[in-house]
């Protein structure tokens, strides 16, 4: 696996650890990245080319007029590689994957990041990420300058507090935060002012949202009537349309919860998990419509979601204790 240095903050004392200047050390003796002249007389632009000896793509540094630094990337590789990359105490930083996944390195403990996933960091430590298997990998990223990092730690924005965490947003909230994303890299590299103004709004949008996700990083409590609700409805669902397929991603965008929430009180409420539920429901259903003679049992099986009537019999004689046939 190729090993080079991802842009961070610089490690060595008395050097500058933010904006451009920072990113830029890192990949003076990159085997991964060359950097490329930019497009224009842009002195707030540094831009990478992937090294073609490991595939083809691109990577865009920009400072924009509050301090902020975005990353853009586009890439394709053809074998696996690693970046590792520090953070100095003072700075915060927050990127999405758009495409691709990729194995993140945190404190005691590693993640595969997928596309849902936003990885914030603060403070100082070692942190890095792989790419295995090759493939395209696509995403953004956003730098604090540190009085903008300080001042949403005093407001109480805990995600930029020290440490480094995974957000897994809502099903609205990452589409809200994935299409704000796309909007970004799909800007032009030789952009005009008006495009250099539109990724400066893109950014601060996706800070704004991302420390809005500070309200719903404490799990609900259960018995909180959203929740309740929210449960209920993704009950009521089940019931009324329990001979149509579902998925948790579905039924949780449905009754507007985030899936991790919707599975564990989901369990809490009916002490079961939604599909082990959604299974004897659709017994029992089917249950009451051979035993009124409402339909046959091939039908039933059809209706309960098996496509072979002898794998149905036997599930139902699972649940039942006995063969439909016999009712």
């Amino acid at each position: 696996m190729q090993r080079s240095e991802m842009p961070g903050t610089a490690r060595a004392a008395g050097r500058d650890t933010h904006g451009l200047g920072g990113y830029a050390r890192w990949f003076e003796s990159d085997a991964v990245f060359i950097e490329e002249a930019p497009p224009g007389p842009q002195a707030d632009v540094r831009r990478y080319r992937f090294t073609p000896r490991l595939g083809q793509g691109w990577m865009e540094m920009r400072q924009i007029g509050q301090g902020l630094v975005i990353g853009r990337s586009a890439m394709t590789a053809r074998q696996s590689f690693r970046h590792a990359y520090d953070w100095t105490p003072d700075a915060a930083s927050f990127g999405m994957l758009l495409s691709g996944s990729m194995e993140l390195s945190l404190p005691r403990r590693r993640h595969v990041a997928q596309g849902a996933d936003v990885l914030v960091c603060a403070g100082d430590m070692g942190q890095g990420y792989s790419v295995s298997p090759p493939g395209r990998v696509s995403g953004i990223s956003i730098s604090l300058p540190p009085p903008m990092a300080l001042a949403l730690r005093e407001e109480g924005v805990a995600f930029f507090r020290h440490g480094a965490r995974v957000l897994a947003p809502s099903a609205d909230g990452a589409a809200r935060l994935r299409g704000l994303a796309q909007r970004m890299v799909a800007l032009p590299a030789a952009g005009s002012t008006l495009h250099r103004l539109a990724q400066e709004a893109l950014a601060l949008e996706l800070i704004t949202l991302v420390a809005g996700l500070e309200t719903s990083r404490a799990r609900p409590r259960a018995g909180h009537p959203r929740w309740r609700a929210a449960v209920g409805a993704a009950i009521d669902i089940l019931h009324a349309e329990w001979d149509q397929p579902h998925t948790i991603t579905g039924l949780a965008r449905r009754v507007g919860m985030n899936e991790c929430y919707l599975k564990s009180m989901f369990r809490e409420r009916t002490g079961e998990g939604v599909a082990a539920y959604l299974r004897r429901l659709r017994m029992e259903q089917a249950r009451a419509l051979i035993a009124q003679g409402g339909c046959t049992v091939q039908q039933a099986a059809a209706l309960a979601g098996y496509a072979n009537p002898s794998h149905f019999a036997q599930a139902f004689r699972r649940v039942h204790g006995v063969l439909p046939s016999r009712l």
